[in-house]
């Protein structure tokens, strides 16, 4: 019984700190914000020893239940269906907040560009991506891509390591609407053949 009662309060746990992980998330996009990877990378990670814990204590919960019924009954036969059901989905979201801390492939830093404090969130999974934010706090930022920069398949991961910052393949600025500002555009040059 201790056991029971023990699943039902972790699972309101993870309940809890799933559904207020996204309100907080909603509130801060109706504000134009965001949460900085490291608090992300907290959450997922509280998200995903919860799950763990939910799945061991369905695991052990369901084992106990299986020891006591007698086999081939109509109602053993549901719970064990509707308990691997919850196993599957608590593993799965197990699965999906781990592989959110596993593979994390952005790295954040807090850059001056162009005179203003921002946060250059950089991404290397397939090529070096560099997109800059709003500074807002050492927990959020703005949810609004202010710069883009591609560096293409680099062989560095991050060029804000590097002893010399690299020139970008290319380089995108936005508006406060987050429409694209086009550069003023060369004159082609045309040479003559005489």
């Amino acid at each position: 019984m201790k056991l029971r009662k023990s699943l039902l309060a972790t699972l309101l746990l993870l309940a809890a700190a799933a559904v207020s992980g996204r309100v907080l998330q909603i509130i801060l996009a109706m504000n134009g914000l965001a949460l900085r990877a490291t608090v992300r990378l907290v959450a997922y990670s509280l998200l995903m020893v919860l799950a763990v814990a939910v799945f061991a204590q369905i695991v052990v919960v369901f084992c106990f239940w299986l020891r006591g019924k007698e086999k081939g009954t109509f109602l053993r036969m549901v719970g064990a269906a509707i308990t691997m059901v919850a196993i599957l989905s608590v593993l799965s979201g197990g699965i999906w907040a781990g592989s959110k801390v596993i593979f994390s492939t952005e790295r954040e830093h807090v850059v001056e560009k162009n005179g203003t404090k921002m946060v250059a969130c950089v991404n290397n999974f397939l090529q070096v991506v560099v997109q800059y934010y709003d500074y807002d706090s050492m927990f959020v930022r703005g949810n609004q891509v202010r710069a883009a920069e591609d560096y293409g398949n680099a062989e560095y991961d991050d060029p804000f390591v590097l002893p010399d910052m690299p020139e970008p393949r290319r380089a995108i600025d936005f508006d406060q609407d987050g429409q694209m500002i086009l550069p003023h555009p060369k004159r082609p040059v045309v040479k003559s053949e005489k």
